[in-house]
Formats: structure tokens, C-alpha cells, sequence
């Protein structure tokens, strides 16, 4: 197998994880638009995995933008995610978490570490209305570490 069809095999994995454990995250989303979406987080850093017994049990997604343009997006009702990542991002948004509190609590630490300079952060509240906001990374650790049964689906 070449490097391409690895890759290509290695989102697909993710793809069928995700829909799997789909619950409120990608319920209506096309199955080839998860897979873009899981190669061009995978490409620029923004896919975090876990695997165990080399099954992948863990992902979540983030990606750094600017502020006034992913805000202004969701107030127009179009999605915050655009499918480039600014070279003058000044914030980091992490979305559709797909874990447990422990492992969410590690993606938050990486995210920390691979984005150190972003110093913003946001994220999406479900209830009562979907809005964006504005957490720190400590928070937003401990947030998804509380919801993360509920944004997977889980425990219903």
C-alpha cells in the first residue's frame, strides 16, 4: 500500500468512528463530506486520536481562524468552518469531541501545545440555541470532559 492509499485508509477508519458514534455531532453530514472534513483536519494538525488495541476509541476536531470572520460566518447562519486556516488566525475553535473526559482532557492539553500562541478560544453550547462561545482552554478541558457523553451521543 502507498503512502496515499494509507492515509485515505486511515480517515476512512475515522469516518466509520464517527458515524458510529454520531449522535448530535455528524448526524445530518454526508458520509464523503466527513471524510474531507477528517483528511483536512488530518493534513493541517487539527484531527486529534486515540486509538487503543489499534482501534481508533477517541477524535476530536480543531482548527485556528480569525475571530471577526468565523463570528460574523455563524451569525449568518453559515458554518464557522471555512476549509482554510489562516496564516493570521487569532483563535482556535474545537469542535465535535467524540471522547471520553479523560481523553477529551489530553485533546485539550495537545491543542494547548500544538496552537501555544492562540490564546482565544471557542466552541459551540448546544442549548437552548446553538451558540458560539468563548472559553478558555482550561475550561473548555473541563467542559467537554462533563458533556462529551452527551455531544457523542452516549448515554442516552
Amino acid at each position: 500500500m502507498n503512502r496515499q492509499q494509507d492515509f485515505l485508509t486511515k480517515c476512512d477508519e475515522v469516518v466509520r468512528f464517527c458515524m458510529k458514534h454520531t449522535g448530535q455531532v455528524f448526524q445530518c453530514w454526508p458520509r464523503e463530506t466527513i471524510l474531507l472534513y477528517v483528511a483536512f483536519h488530518a493534513i493541517t494538525g487539527g484531527l486529534f486520536l486515540r486509538r487503543k488495541s489499534g482501534q481508533v476509541v477517541a477524535v476530536a476536531f480543531a482548527w485556528p481562524d480569525r475571530w471577526e470572520v468565523m463570528h460574523r460566518r455563524f451569525e449568518a447562519g453559515q458554518s464557522a468552518f471555512r476549509w482554510v486556516i489562516p496564516r493570521d488566525a487569532d483563535c482556535l475553535l474545537v469542535a465535535e469531541v467524540i471522547a471520553d473526559k479523560e481523553t477529551a482532557a489530553l485533546f485539550m492539553d495537545q491543542a494547548k501545545r500544538q496552537w501555544p500562541k492562540l490564546k482565544r478560544w471557542f466552541t459551540f453550547r448546544r442549548k437552548p440555541n446553538l451558540m458560539l462561545v468563548e472559553i478558555s482552554p482550561e475550561r473548555l478541558r473541563r467542559f467537554y470532559g462533563r458533556w462529551t457523553l452527551h455531544l457523542a451521543g452516549e448515554g442516552k
